[in-house]
Formats: structure tokens, sequence, C-alpha cells
């Protein structure tokens, strides 16, 4: 479980680097699984998110993920015993306010995927989709929640990928006081 603890001790140091400003750091738990119900199970994952939240504006938002677990057989068609991986993504969110202190976030990401186990592993490319939401107090840090489409592909086989998270969220966050 040396690459469990290895992705467990960059996900703490990647939330505590500082982000430029004006950005938003998150740290979120969740779940990770596939539309096709019989190729692989669900399972944990703990995350952390940068970007920047400012209504009405188009920001920068990466995610760093990781996940274990035991699947049938791997998104990366190895068939393992355990496998553990991390997810990439890098794109642009949009902050639309919809009332006091709450942001709808809808964005496009490039995402990456990588997991190994005792029969193998690698990686794999696609794109991810994604709607959030984030709520936050006038002083303090705030919540959100996002649900997230993936669309993977590597040597010919696909895999789309579904996740749901939910985390703690603080920094400079700019939300207006009405919509």
């Amino acid at each position: 479980m040396r690459i469990g603890r290895s992705i467990g001790a960059a996900l703490v140091i990647a939330a505590l680097i500082p982000a430029p400003a004006p950005a938003a750091v998150a740290l979120e738990g969740g779940v990770i699984g596939s539309t096709q119900r019989t190729h692989v199970g669900i399972r944990g994952t703990l995350g952390t998110r940068f970007g920047t939240i400012r209504s009405r504006r188009l920001g920068t938002d990466v995610g760093l993920t990781a996940f274990a677990g035991q699947p049938e057989q791997g998104w990366t068609g190895s068939t393992t015993l355990g496998v553990v991986g991390a997810i990439v993504d890098i794109g642009a969110a949009f902050a639309a306010p919809l009332g006091p202190g709450l942001v709808l976030a809808p964005r496009l990401a490039f995402t990456g995927l990588a997991s190994g186990g005792e029969g193998g592993g690698g990686i794999v490319a696609g794109f991810a989709a994604a709607l959030g939401i984030v709520r936050v107090p006038e002083r303090g840090a705030g919540v959100r929640g996002d649900v997230t489409v993936r669309l993977l592909s590597n040597s010919g086989h696909s895999e789309t990928l579904w996740s749901a998270s939910a985390g703690v969220v603080w920094g400079r966050i700019e939300v207006e006081a009405t919509p």
C-alpha cells in the first residue's frame, strides 16, 4: 500500500500549497463508478480541487482525486485483486449565481486516469463534464457538491465513469449577494 500512502501524502501537500489569487481550495470525499455495471464496482474517492470562483465569470478548475478498491476488471483492462489510482481534471468552470452565497458551477475538463494493482495497470485519457453547487457563508468555509461524468478512451476501448462528491471549500470566493 506504499502507492496509497504516496497518493494520500500528495493530496495533503496539494491542499496546503497556496493557489494563485483569487482562488478557492476544496477537500472532497465521494464515490466513483462505471456506467457498465458488470465491468467495475463503486469505490470511494478522496480529492482536492483548486480554482477561481467569481460570479458570472469563467475560471480555471484543477482537480486531483485518489481512489482505491477491488474491481473485477480495472478501467485500464487489467484484472487485479486490488487497485489504487488517481484522476486529474484540468479545465474551466463558470460560476452562475443562484442566490445569496449560492453558486452553480458547471465545468468542462480534460481528464486523465492512472491506476495500478497486482495484475497490472495503465493510463487512460478523455473528457469530463460536471455540475457543482457551492454554498459560501459570509465568513469562514463553505460547502460544495459535484456530479461528474468522464468519457475515457484507450486503444479503441472506451469507458464512461460517473462520480459524486461533497466537501469543504475555502479561500477567496467572490459570490454576489443577489443573482
